[in-house]
């Protein structure tokens, strides 16, 4: 499945600006300032494209994960969660020892926060 989303310069034509795949991708306010993002994710990737001051920024949120948490290993799931603004993944990491794990990641307007459940459950 894929949500676009476009640019209308004049009445008669658009532009594709970005193209999400995955299951089930959404249009909504992460952030809570006004303005939409275009989201979707699926087992294997999770993707988020933004507009601040009129560019489009595109975030390959696996990618962004595994670049901060080197010791994350397999991306299991996936899924947004537009009732509480986030995205759940789910997978096992290496270190320090082979486990299981569950993160909640948040995009505050500029950047992507990565919590536990636990420290989502403190910080709300």
């Amino acid at each position: 499945d894929h949500r676009d989303l476009h640019s209308f310069p004049t009445r008669r034509s658009s532009d594709l600006l970005a193209r999400a795949m995955g299951d089930d991708p959404q249009i909504v306010d992460l952030d809570g300032d006004g303005s939409n993002e275009l989201c979707a994710a699926s087992p294997y990737s999770a993707q988020l494209f933004f507009r601040r001051e009129g560019r489009l920024y595109a975030a390959d949120v696996r990618a962004l994960m595994q670049s901060a948490w080197p010791e994350m290993g397999a991306w299991d799931a996936a899924a947004w969660d537009f009732n509480h603004r986030r995205l759940t993944v789910s997978g096992y990491a290496y270190e320090p020892r082979t486990s299981n794990f569950t993160r909640y990641v948040y995009f505050d307007g500029s950047a992507l926060q990565i919590y536990t459940p636990e420290q989502a459950d403190t910080a709300s």
